[in-house]
C-alpha cells in the first residue's frame, strides 16, 4: 500500500539512520514525469494528447518531442496542456511539480489570470489573450 506524503515526513523526522529510511521505502520515491502524468490525466477524460497539443497551440513535432522525453516542457508548456486538457487546479499545481516548476501563486498576479482561466475552464488562447489584453507576460506568441 502507497503511503501518504504525510506519513513519508513524519517516518523520515523520527528516523534516525536515513539509509535505513531510504531502503525501507524504496518503493515509495516513484515520481512520474510530467507528461506520463499529463498522458495519465488525458487518457482519464479521454482526451488524445495530439489534441491537448493542437489546443495548447503546440506544433505535432514539439508536442512529439515533449511526449517522448526528447525535450523537457517548461511551465508555460505544461500550463498550456493544462488548460488544453481541462485540468483541474490540483491536477495542474501536480503537473507542476512533477516538472520541477513553481505553483500556480495567488498573490502572482499573472498566476491569477491562469488561475482563474483553469477555474472556469478557458482555452489556452482565451487564458493567453486575458493575459495580453492586461498587458502580463502570455503563455505563447506563436506555435512552437
Amino acid at each position: 500500500m502507497e503511503k501518504t506524503t504525510a506519513e513519508l515526513a513524519s517516518e523520515l523526522s523520527r528516523a534516525k539512520d536515513f539509509e535505513r529510511f531510504k531502503q525501507n521505502n524504496a518503493g515509495e520515491f516513484k515520481t512520474p514525469t510530467p507528461m506520463d502524468y499529463l498522458l495519465e490525466l488525458l487518457n482519464a477524460k479521454n482526451i488524445k494528447h495530439t489534441d491537448a497539443t493542437e489546443k495548447a497551440n503546440i506544433s505535432d513535432s514539439y508536442g512529439r518531442r515533449l511526449f517522448n522525453g526528447t525535450l523537457a516542457p517548461g511551465r508555460d508548456h505544461l500550463l498550456r496542456y493544462a488548460l488544453a486538457g481541462n485540468l483541474t487546479f490540483d491536477e495542474t499545481q501536480t503537473l507542476l511539480k512533477y516538472g520541477k516548476h513553481a505553483a500556480l501563486y495567488a498573490r502572482d498576479e499573472r498566476d491569477q489570470v491562469i488561475i482563474f482561466a483553469i477555474q472556469r475552464h478557458k482555452s489556452a488562447l482565451e487564458a493567453n489573450i486575458m493575459l495580453q489584453d492586461l498587458g502580463l507576460n502570455p503563455l505563447f506568441n506563436n506555435k512552437e
